[in-house]
């Protein structure tokens, strides 16, 4: 029946080449016979019958596959045909095509005319498709950027980044999001920064991420008034910061000792509804911390306190180290305690820090009872803490305990340094001992450290203090060949 078919259009020169075009590739299927014993679905459409005997092709079929001729009047007017030539030719009902298999699940009509033709069809197909592929490639591309981002392989980000035009592919705004955040990661924020200018320069719109991860990278570079512009650039774009935006620029006005400038951001923060959370006091009291605001620094505590945020570990110990640095030893102590009563354990630099703070406060006996404690909170002291100490003995004229540090010291493997025996050396001689302050400055000439004009004339005047001629005229010998000897370190 296929052959019969085809013989009822004999007086029509483009039903076959209609036939022809339908068939085509990929459509065409070159043997019927094979694809009649694949036996595939059929669509019949309703009320035909099929009154056509079955010839010697293939098998019967108990259904036909229908395919309204009228649709292929646009096809057949791109071939040569026309619609008068489809009429005159019997096209006007339904033909039956039963070798072609029906996958639309849709019935072709005469009111299809202005559907395009089918290789403008598949044109826009295959154009779709590579489009697709692009983008799936684009976006393979961007995940492994943000796989050598998490390992801080930043130069290799930005080999990736460089190929994708040689690859024909365009790199997105989230592409260059990543390279800025494996910038970042990598302590390179001057790339970060380069890349979200490129970005940029590209007619890219950077998004809330975007910006966040560019203000990140401000905050490593201490470069806070980039942090501050990106701000502004946020908000001209109608980009409202969120609290991680906001923790971001606290910390990069921080590092840069803008500690005004970190609160007004905080203040910001509150005022358009975002919650502070730990992370943002911390940064706020670091800030204000390296600025030497020991008050605002207790006034941020008693605000954290009163939102029911515990402050974690890193920003009590910038409390403590700002309250050292203000002399406020009690507010120190409190600060400390109040980390203990929250069940944190604090670190060596908090513990420094409060002995520091009780050396500046005349606290001999809390600073040496601190570093007495260190083994039991299972730390141990490094030479910041022991120099600490020593400043709390020579403070407090405790001479006989600032001796004993010395070989503790010694004794854990840490090297004193210069700074170590001028505070030995004061505890001595602010208590008189000449004997022993002349001493350690035998044992700073045995390992090697120099010793001061300062130092000399101390140990000088405690010496004529005490009426002791001979080791004081010693010392001045040794003091004039000190004087004498060139110095290259800072006065």
């Amino acid at each position: 029946w296929p052959c019969r078919l085809l013989r009822t259009w004999p007086t029509c020169p483009s039903a076959s080449q209609a036939m022809s075009a339908v068939l085509s590739p990929p459509c065409r299927l070159a043997r019927p016979t094979a694809l009649l014993r694949q036996r595939p679905r059929w669509a019949p459409v309703e009320g035909h019958r099929c009154d056509e005997q079955p010839s010697a092709v293939g098998p019967s079929r108990p259904s036909a596959h229908a395919w309204d001729a009228a649709s292929a009047r646009p096809q057949l007017a791109g071939i040569g045909g026309s619609a008068s030539s489809t009429s005159r030719c019997g096209l006007g009902g339904p033909v039956v095509v039963p070798w072609l298999p029906h996958h639309s699940g849709q019935r072709f009509s005469s009111s299809d005319a202005g559907r395009p033709p089918l290789g403008e069809v598949r044109g826009e197909s295959l154009l779709a498709s590579y489009r697709k592929l692009v983008q799936a490639e684009v976006r393979n591309q961007t995940t492994l950027i943000r796989s050598l981002g998490k390992g801080s392989r930043w130069v290799e980000a930005l080999e990736v980044l460089g190929g994708m035009p040689g690859r024909s592919l365009t790199p997105t705004a989230v592409t260059f999001s990543a390279v800025v955040s494996a910038c970042t990661r990598g302590r390179r924020w001057d790339a970060a920064l380069w890349a979200f200018a490129e970005m940029r320069a590209r007619g890219l719109a950077p998004d809330l991420i975007a910006f966040s991860t560019a203000i990140n990278a401000c905050e490593k570079g201490e470069q806070w008034e980039f942090a501050l512009e990106f701000l502004s650039q946020m908000r001209s774009q109608g980009l409202i910061p969120n609290v991680i935006t906001f923790n971001a620029a606290i910390s990069a006005c921080g590092r840069g000792r803008q500690w005004e400038a970190a609160l007004g951001l905080l203040h910001v923060a509150r005022q358009e509804g975002c919650v502070p959370t730990v992370v943002t006091y911390g940064a706020a009291i670091n800030a204000c911390e390296k600025g030497g605001q020991w008050e605002r620094v207790v006034q941020l505590l008693s605000q954290a306190e009163r939102s029911r945020i515990a402050p974690d570990v890193v920003a009590c110990s910038s409390a403590v180290s700002a309250c050292e640095k203000g002399q406020a030893w009690e507010q120190a102590v409190c600060a400390f305690h109040a980390m203990q009563l929250q069940q944190l354990s604090p670190d060596l630099v908090s513990f420094n820090a409060l002995i520091s703070a009780c050396a500046k406060g005349q606290q001999w006996s809390r600073a040496l009872a601190l570093h007495a404690g260190l083994p039991g909170a299972g730390l141990t002291p490094d030479l910041v803490t022991f120099n600490a100490s020593a400043s709390a003995c020579e403070r407090g004229r405790a001479w006989p305990e600032a001796l004993q540090l010395l070989p503790e010291l010694r004794c854990v493997g840490l090297r004193p340094d210069e700074i170590t025996f001028r505070a030995l050396v004061g505890a001595c001689v602010r208590s008189g001992r000449w004997a022993e302050a002349a001493a350690l400055l035998v044992n700073m000439q045995e390992d090697g450290i120099r010793r001061s004009v300062s130092l000399l004339t101390s140990v000088v005047e405690a010496c004529e203090a005490q009426q002791q001629w001979n080791e004081a005229l010693r010392l001045l010998d040794e003091l004039g060949e000190v004087a004498l000897e060139p110095f290259d370190g800072p006065l």
